[in-house]
């Protein structure tokens, strides 16, 4: 949740200021990875209904999310979104084969008498996720938009043109800009936002380390 909160948080102003999408359209553009996490969801049900066995499904689910999250660490402002939202699908893919399975895994550790407690502390785990996930990126994030944008516009003589602060800024105020501003401020949003995807991807390998260390035991019946 961590992973997937820091990700997405900005990618739908990103799709705006960068692709001069429409706040529609952004939202769209996440639209396949949660078809491809409903898809996953499916079959890592399905397969471990079958089979018993959950361990290589949820390496394999943490391989697919750090070959996707790294793969974002190289968008540049010629990255066309369809790659992207490839991208995603990849990322939404891998959640989608591992997050159902892990509330069955914690709920198999522990005896009948548990399960409630331990299915909500999962997803208190997760919530906690969610809002750190998004904190910690909206933090990394803001401060870099600040400083790559003071460098940019100061190069472009466009300071006093920006007229907000940078954390003020909307897809809307970016368009009214003079090109030379513009182009300035898109390339701060993609300086921005690839080292938030490289701390993502870091964590993404400290997941993928731990699904390498579970431990899998038999289902309970």
């Amino acid at each position: 949740m961590f992973v997937m909160m820091g990700t997405l948080t900005y990618l739908p102003t990103y799709y705006q200021v960068v692709d001069q999408m429409s706040a529609m359209g952004a939202g769209y553009m996440e639209l396949p990875m949660n078809i491809a996490w409903f898809v996953a969801s499916l079959i890592s049900g399905a397969l471990v209904a079958r089979r018993g066995r959950y361990k290589r499904l949820m390496v394999v689910g943490f391989v697919l999310l750090v070959v996707g999250v790294l793969t974002l660490c190289g968008i540049t402002l010629e990255t066309p979104v369809l790659l992207i939202a490839a991208v995603l699908s990849l990322v939404g893919f891998g959640i989608g084969l591992t997050f159902e399975i892990l509330v069955l895994i914690v709920q198999n550790e522990f005896p009948a008498s548990d399960v409630g407690m331990s299915t909500a502390a999962t997803n208190l785990v997760r919530e906690m996720g969610t809002t750190l996930g998004t904190a910690v990126a909206g933090a990394l994030f803001t401060s870099r938009l600040a400083d790559t944008l003071s460098q940019g516009l100061a190069s472009v003589g466009g300071v006093g043109m920006l007229g907000v602060n940078a954390n003020a800024l909307t897809p809307a105020i970016v368009r009214s800009l003079p090109d030379a501003v513009r182009e300035t401020v898109r390339l701060a949003y993609n300086d921005a936002l690839v080292p938030v995807f490289w701390v993502m991807a870091a964590l993404s390998a400290c997941g993928l380390a731990c699904m390498l260390l579970l431990r899998e035991r038999p289902l309970a019946e």
